[in-house]
């Protein structure tokens, strides 16, 4: 099993759900809301100077399913390419 950590704008978590249902991806996350950080792209810190925030999903998956996420996360960086899109994946052992 893998773990998925996806950081991206909240601007975006609709087309990123939206992606998630064209390429069949079960709808099984957690969602963690108003996440504040700095990347590579503008700030996100939900300020008046920085008034963006991120949204933080966690998806536990087989490699099936990671490749069809993949293509989400492409899809969203090729569409929305000044939005920043983080993708983390690493083993889990679920107990």
């Amino acid at each position: 099993m893998k773990k998925v950590d996806i950081v991206l704008n909240q601007a975006i978590e609709e087309d990123f759900f939206a992606l998630c249902k064209k390429y069949d991806i079960p709808r099984f996350y957690s969602r963690y809301n108003n996440v504040c950080g700095e990347g590579n792209q503008v700030p996100k810190f939900g300020s008046s100077v920085w008034p963006q925030l991120n949204t933080n999903i966690v998806i536990v998956c087989d490699e099936e399913e990671l490749e069809r996420l993949k293509n989400v996360i492409y899809d969203l960086r090729e569409e929305f390419p000044e939005e920043g899109v983080f993708c983390s994946v690493s083993d889990a052992e679920i107990i």
